[in-house]
């Protein structure tokens, strides 16, 4: 079958040195033909580039509900992030992930135990800080803290700014990241 060649073969990412099958690793504990049904496994694309992966997530809304009980954006991060690692065997070595915040996304910056705080509140949080302690760079637009009045004490530690967040994300792009 021409699917579990496109598909499901060994190969050699971009970066020239990994290989390994797809998955690498389960998310559920059941193989794709257990979880999903019978020929799942040789439908099922996975990612090629497994080295040096580049991209960047622009977040320029707060909520993803009408009651902002879920944070816009932040869930298919902590996603790729398992996708990488869990299914297709990745390290924090091979991948960059930079999220650019600006707009109505600014109080996900915020630091709730900021000496002096912000008017606006942080919501998410700890779902912030689990990003920053895994090692994703987030970088906040310096047009929406000027719009916002936020200042920099008033950050998230790790959190880092860029002069526009539009600017800083076609930088990134120009820089061989993907854009999502």
């Amino acid at each position: 079958m021409v699917l579990s060649v496109i598909f499901n073969s060994p190969f050699v990412s971009a970066g020239g040195s990994k290989s390994a099958q797809c998955p690498v690793g389960l998310v559920s504990g059941m193989t794709l033909d257990e979880e999903f049904g019978p020929g799942t496994q040789q439908a099922t694309r996975c990612i090629k580039v497994r080295e040096k992966v580049k991209v960047v997530f622009v977040l320029n809304k707060l909520c993803a509900n009408a009651t902002c009980t879920q944070c816009y954006g932040i869930n298919n991060i902590e996603n790729v992030i398992e996708d990488y690692e869990i299914t297709h065997g990745m390290s924090r070595a091979d991948y960059d992930i930079v999220v650019v915040l600006y707009g109505p996304s600014y109080p996900l910056v915020l630091n709730n135990q900021s000496p002096t705080p912000h008017a606006s509140t942080n919501p998410f949080q700890a779902k912030i800080q689990g990003l920053l302690d895994k090692g994703i760079k987030i970088q906040f637009c310096q047009n929406t803290a000027r719009a916002q009045i936020v200042k920099f004490n008033q950050l998230m530690p790790g959190i880092t700014f860029v002069t526009g967040g539009i600017t800083a994300t076609a930088d990134y792009q120009a820089l061989g990241y993907s854009v999502i």
